[in-house]
C-alpha cells in the first residue's frame, strides 16, 4: 500500500500545504508545514518557491506519509500532518 498525491487538489495557506492522498481505496488530508518543507528542500539542495520544492519532493512526501499512515499517526479528525519532528524520524539520507 502507497499513498499518492491527488492530482489537482492543493491547498496553499500561510503556515501550510494541503493535499489528497489516495492508495486506491482510502483517501486521507495531508498537512505540510511549511517550515517542514523548507527545512526538506534545503536538506536536498533544492532551490525555487514552496510549491517548486513540493514538486521535486513528491516522492518523498508520499513515502513520508505512508509511512505514517501505516503504523497509524493519524491525527484526531484522521488526516497526517507532516512537520519537522517527521523529517527527523522519516527522512532518509540524501545520496553523496
Amino acid at each position: 500500500m502507497s499513498l499518492r498525491v491527488v492530482a489537482g487538489w492543493l491547498d496553499l495557506s500561510s503556515s501550510s500545504i494541503v493535499c489528497q492522498l489516495d492508495d486506491g481505496e482510502t483517501r486521507v488530508i495531508c498537512t505540510i508545514v511549511r517550515q517542514a518543507l523548507r527545512d526538506m528542500g534545503d536538506y536536498h539542495q533544492l532551490s525555487g518557491s514552496e510549491e517548486a520544492v513540493f514538486s521535486q519532493m513528491l516522492p518523498e512526501i508520499e513515502r513520508l506519509a505512508t509511512e505514517k499512515f501505516q503504523v497509524g499517526f493519524l491525527d484526531e479528525n484522521g488526516g497526517l500532518s507532516i512537520g519537522t519532528a517527521d523529517l527527523l524520524r522519516y527522512l532518509r539520507p540524501r545520496p553523496q
